[in-house]
């Protein structure tokens, strides 16, 4: 008979423990699988857009469980005993791993009459109900624990009826190679399931190479991979084993970028169970109309083809667009051009700084954030995600940002992108980051509640086809190949998506032609073209996983050299295969044939051998710059404990404030400095003086611990080493370094008692990211292959 996935999920989620409650994604696992393993396909990969830790051991066995129970039920019944053995599960001691004394550990086939099997010990069986048969010289010296943990699947088989005759069960065929990465992960052994750990850290090209062949000397049916963040690189040689591979890999969020057409890629809703999918982007962006000037028209139409020709590292130089997004007037037009200069250094010198001049002159004298926000009633604002390199380049603008917002209306509220955001929970959610693609794509799915906000002066000189992007991403990821085979709902989506294109490019083409009529009379409207490619400055990668993602259509399976040339006219010669640190939003490994020109990069030698660890934990050790200067900062503000006190801070007094904090340039001497006690107000000072948390945290370590100087000093020398020690300077945010790192803070708690809200982990991540920023980078100037 046929037996359904249903039939098989209820086996595995009994014989694992689990309610059906508990097991959704577990679920739409099995569904996928179910799917693959009754279609004619080799390969495939499911990624899951959500991680949790505990999910990964439960995955592990769910899959096993699943793929062993497929085969026993498609087993043919057996009608031949010969040299056959049943297993004495009752016999077995399973905390001793043996038999009880005096107690056979099989009972041997003798003869067959009618319906009935005989076995030795009186033992008298109906071929009628599932019986799993072993062949006795295989059983007799196969692992016993293995055999008696299986028996619980046998039962719960049993049990349900899926099986009602004998089956064999080859110990040596048939099997199926279970591959983790990492840690391993803890399970118990079950029967024709050859579990393996690959650690990179540890196993070499080598290594795989022996345990490869080691493998296809053995007869693997089935193969099941579980990959999840900062454990994904099992090596591809182990991948190809088995003639029918699964791999399952877990990530933070819904990345597609170029995956391989042996993925499904699931939406989050998917998870859910949601039939909906896909999110409609056309309404949800709120295109604010500022009525700016034609010259701000003209300038920015302009800077863009201009800065196009330039070719700018997208992500060391990336698209201004946030920055002219927070351009306020709670800062003078000249201050902001000089933080700019300092946040784009290498455009301080070339023509195109002019442009930004007028452009942040005009932007200034716009200041749409006051028309938009002295209206807005009690509304809350999804800041732009600013995380890495990026913060270097937008914290205080964003934090100056958010001050004069407040400042205009102290009823506005604003909540931080982060991955463990519920943003479910929030009602009415302005979402202040429209050109996001991934973000937008993940936030929407947990919340259709949201509005996306731009100005009209942004949206439609950087990308005013934003809406087709976002529909687009989405269905990229329904439309594959593999989706084609296994996905019943394919035409649906295709259908759907062909319908609704045309209809959306001509509404975006309709907007932007009513934005140009308002700034373009003469000349007529300007001819628009189907702009739909996506830019890549638009796709962020956060870590080294996605990056392998999006590289895994491109990379090259043979060996070759490199000859890397720098802009300083240093030569650097690389395999195609050595990994090197690249700059992206964060720092992330990837393979030297991936460098391109303009890319920032350093290598891993370099790191090991060259870099001075004293300079850079006495630079970490001192109190940075921006905020040995901050009373000074505060004294040029016009009433900043009002400002401050609206934003929540705490003192007793406006004038105690005052006395402490704001100090008049010309009084000030340096043994005037003092820190506020409470980390919390201090935050709120650093951030509306826009001075970035990492300098803030290193201030507070550094002034805190002034009297264990060098308590502080062999504190970042620890940190650096395990980053480097460890290989985990491309793998800052990984879960494993940050315990490592506030573990190692809290034997170190002591230096900080004297004040208050002092938060390990908040201090781990903020040291870890300044580190990272102390490394010196090399720019590709050529890319020779030799």
């Amino acid at each position: 008979m046929e037996v359904t996935f249903y039939e098989i999920h209820e086996v595995v989620i009994e014989a694992i423990g689990f309610n059906a409650a508990d097991s959704a994604i577990l679920k739409i696992i099995g569904k996928w699988y179910y799917k693959f393993l009754n279609s004619d396909e080799e390969n495939l990969i499911i990624h899951i857009p959500e991680f949790k830790i505990d999910t990964i051991p439960r995955t592990y066995d769910y899959t096993r469980i699943f793929s062993l129970t497929y085969r026993l039920i498609n087993k043919p019944e057996l009608f031949s005993f010969e040299d056959t053995s049943l297993f004495n599960v009752f016999d077995f001691d399973r905390k001793k791993s043996c038999f009880s004394n005096q107690t056979k550990s099989t009972f041997d086939y003798l003869k067959q009459e009618g319906d009935l099997i005989h076995w030795t010990e009186n033992v008298i069986v109906s071929k009628n109900r599932f019986i799993p048969v072993f062949i006795k010289d295989q059983i007799d010296g196969s692992s016993w624990s293995n055999i008696y943990n299986t028996f619980k699947i046998f039962r719960i088989i049993e049990n349900r009826g899926l099986i009602n005759h004998p089956v064999l069960i080859n110990l040596k065929e048939d099997l199926c190679l279970s591959l983790c990465s990492g840690e391993p992960i803890s399970s118990e052994q079950i029967i024709q399931t050859l579990n393996l750990n690959w650690d990179t850290k540890l196993f070499t090209q080598e290594d795989a190479i022996k345990l490869e062949d080691n493998l296809l000397s053995q007869d693997f049916t089935n193969q099941i991979s579980i990959k999840y963040p900062y454990h994904k690189n099992i090596h591809s040689y182990l991948l190809n084993i088995g003639n029918k591979r699964l791999s399952v890999v877990f990530n933070n969020r819904f990345y597609y970028q170029n995956i391989h057409e042996d993925s499904i890629l699931l939406l989050p809703k998917e998870l859910n169970g949601d039939e909906t999918i896909i999110t409609d982007f056309s309404e949800k962006i709120k295109v604010f109309y500022t009525s700016h000037s034609l010259s701000l028209f003209t300038e920015l139409s302009e800077f863009r083809s201009a800065w196009q020709e330039y070719e700018f590292n997208k992500f060391t130089t990336p698209f201004p667009k946030h920055w002219f997004l927070f351009i306020n007037q709670s800062l003078e037009k000249d201050e902001w051009l000089e933080m700019f200069k300092s946040d784009y250094p290498s455009l301080s010198d070339r023509p195109i700084i002019n442009s930004i001049k007028r452009i942040i002159d005009l932007l200034y004298e716009l200041n749409w954030s006051r028309s938009y926000f002295e209206e807005a009633d009690n509304q809350m604002f999804l800041l732009p995600e600013i995380k890495g390199f990026k913060k270097k380049k937008l914290e205080k603008a964003l934090n100056s940002f958010k001050s004069y917002v407040l400042d205009i209306n102290s009823n506005i509220l604003f909540v931080e992108t982060k991955e463990d955001n519920d943003y479910s929970q929030f009602k009415n959610l302005i979402v202040f980051d429209c050109f996001n693609i991934i973000n937008l794509i993940n936030v929407f799915q947990k919340n259709e509640n949201l509005q996306i906000l731009i100005p009209d002066f942004l949206y439609f000189n950087y990308q005013p086809w934003i809406k087709y992007q976002l529909f687009n991403y989405q269905f990229d990821a329904l439309l594959n190949h593999k989706r084609e085979l296994l996905d019943s709902n394919y035409f649906n989506f295709k259908e759907r998506f062909i319908n609704e294109r045309s209809e959306l490019i001509r509404r975006i083409k309709f907007d932007i032609k009513e934005y140009q009529t308002l700034y373009i009379v003469k000349e007529g409207i300007v001819e628009i073209d189907d702009n739909l490619t996506l830019s890549d400055e638009d796709i962020i990668f956060r870590n080294d996983e996605e990056l392998e993602l999006s590289q895994n259509s491109i990379c090259e399976s043979i060996d070759y050299d490199i000859l890397i040339e720098t802009t300083e006219s240093a030569l650097y010669e690389f395999n195609s295969r050595t990994h090197v640190l690249i700059q992206r939003s964060t720092l992330i490994s990837c393979p030297a044939s991936q460098l391109k020109i303009g890319d920032f990069f350093i290598s891993i030698n370099e790191i090991n051998s060259i870099i001075d660890k004293d300079s850079i934990v006495n630079k970490l050790s001192r109190i940075p710059e921006s905020v040995l200067k901050f009373q000074i900062e505060l004294g040029k503000k016009v009433n900043p404990y009002q400002i401050l006190e609206n934003q929540g801070i705490v003192y007793k007094n406006e004038k105690y404030f005052n006395d402490k904090y704001v100090i008049n340039d010309l009084e000030y001497e340096s043994d005037m400095f003092i820190l506020p006690r409470r980390k919390e107000n201090l935050r709120m000072i650093c951030e509306y003086l826009g001075i970035s948390k990492i300098d803030m945290n290193q201030a507070w370590i550094s002034y805190y611990g002034r009297k264990h100087i060098n308590e502080i000093k062999e504190m970042y020398k620890h940190i650096l080493n395990l980053c480097i020690d460890g290989q985990y300077l491309s793998e800052s945010e990984n879960p494993n370094l940050i315990i490592k790192v506030v573990q190692f803070l809290e034997e170190k708690k002591e230096i900080f008692q004297e004040v208050e809200g002092t938060n390990t982990t908040d201090l781990a991540k903020s040291i870890v990211s300044a580190i990272i920023n102390e490394l010196s980078f090399h720019q590709v100037k050529e890319n020779i292959r030799i």
